[in-house]
């Protein structure tokens, strides 16, 4: 098989071999200068470090300045090689999914590697549990908002109960509530929340 990318063994995760992304960034021809570039896409895409890429430490030939080298799981090139979105990475992720393939045959290489689409249904899965946290917020403040009508309407209704008590002799104390009730009943009734149950 014809080699795009040179495969190491620096072992990463549960996976042996491994990619180095500098050689990866290189033959995809991105833009973006290299550090930025890792650095946005692990960022970017929820990339685990011991999981999905290891870094390692390499001095430079002719001073003591030393190197960030990243080396990243076949799944994790595959993913970078997709989202390039570029002819270069379209033939890179045919060519990674013919490694995967032929490695089929060993279950610690790719069985147990997180998948893409496993990320990305755990990040949607977020995304809709707080947007339902934000809507039911929204209900309990609207709900209790409510209430707070009802009780400020009920102490209004209940001094008025006291003035109309005080300035009426003839009525019964019974017949008297039974009109507050009543009175209290249809006002309670004409609160109207803003939300709609749906």
């Amino acid at each position: 098989m014809n080699y795009l990318i040179t495969l190491h063994t620096k072992p990463v995760g549960t996976e042996i071999n491994s990619v180095n992304a500098r050689e990866l960034h290189n033959f995809l021809g991105a833009r973006k200068v290299y550090a930025n570039w890792i650095k946005d896409r692990i960022a970017k895409y929820g990339f685990v470090e011991n999981q999905d890429y290891i870094i390692v430490q390499t001095k430079r030939a002719g001073n003591n300045a030393t190197l960030k080298e990243y080396y990243i799981t076949l799944d994790m090139a595959k993913e970078l090689s997709m989202v390039e979105n570029n002819e270069k990475g379209r033939e890179a992720r045919q060519w990674f999914i013919e490694i995967a393939k032929q490695y089929t045959a060993t279950p610690t290489q790719l069985d147990l590697i997180t998948p893409y689409e496993v990320r990305r249904d755990l990040a949607t899965a977020r995304r809709k549990l707080t947007l339902e946290k934000k809507k039911h917020r929204a209900t309990a403040e609207l709900y209790e908002q409510a209430r707070k009508e009802r009780d400020h309407l009920k102490t209004k209704m209940k001094q008025q109960l006291k003035l109309i008590v005080s300035g009426i002799v003839a009525n019964t104390e019974r017949d008297i509530l039974n009109l507050f009730e009543e009175s209290l009943e249809v006002n309670v009734r004409a609160i109207k929340l803003p939300y709609k149950e749906r």
